[in-house]
């Protein structure tokens, strides 16, 4: 009888595993947004002071841990959107700044969304 209570236990631990917060399409779609980000700071690192790029790729990276966590804090989607703004308009380069803009509106998404 134990055993089968393990087992069944340990069937459901995928279940358990998954937020209840999101789907996997959506979580995943979290992940996107957030690797998209990632690469889209490091082509502005060219055209962006860098002191400014590095502070927002770390704020970004520790977002996706969060999202990872299913931990939505307000103030910290906030605080990386703050800094993609200040690097869109501190950016030369036009392509850089659409896409950080989009980036920005995509988070702005999310945040209505989950946080």
């Amino acid at each position: 009888m134990r055993y089968i209570v393990v087992l069944g236990l340990a069937a459901m631990l995928p279940l358990l595993a998954q937020s209840p917060f999101y789907s996997e399409q959506q979580y995943q779609l979290g992940h996107s947004v957030f690797e998209s980000l990632l690469n889209h700071l490091q082509a502005a690192e060219s055209s962006a002071p860098p002191s400014l790029v590095a502070t927002a790729r770390a704020q970004v990276q520790d977002l996706s841990k969060n999202w990872e966590k299913a931990i939505y804090r307000h103030r910290q989607i906030d605080d990386v959107i703050d800094s993609l703004e200040t690097i869109t308009n501190r950016t030369v380069s036009v392509r850089e700044q659409a896409n950080l803009g989009a980036d920005v509106s995509r988070l702005l998404d999310l945040r209505r969304e989950y946080y």
